[in-house]
């Protein structure tokens, strides 16, 4: 259950931050077209690329998701691996477990 309330509350933090990235890419786009002094749009600017990659670097469920698929397939792929009954079979298995190895 602690896992779950968690993940709730990083999902809950990233798409906060995503609502400010809308919110402040609207304001930046906005300043940039009103005759406002140029430092402003500079300034929105600037806070809409920190948020950008504070959001980025906070995706939690895309990032749990992916493990979870690697996971899967690594799994999957160790079951074969000891269900194979040839060299050959077992030789193409390693190399496909390579293979997901290099794509992790």
């Amino acid at each position: 259950k602690q896992w779950y309330q968690r993940r709730v509350r990083g999902d809950s933090v990233h798409n906060t931050l995503n609502m400010i990235l809308i919110f402040l890419s609207a304001s930046t786009t906005l300043a940039a077209l009103l005759p406002i002094h140029q430092y402003i749009a500079a300034g929105l600017g600037a806070a809409t690329t920190i948020t950008s990659a504070m959001s980025g670097f906070m995706a939690p469920s895309s990032r749990r998701q992916q493990q979870m698929e690697s996971s899967r397939a690594f799994r999957a792929l160790m079951l074969k691996m000891v269900r194979c009954e040839s060299e050959h079979e077992y030789e193409d298995l390693w190399k496909e477990y390579n293979k997901e190895l290099l794509g992790e």
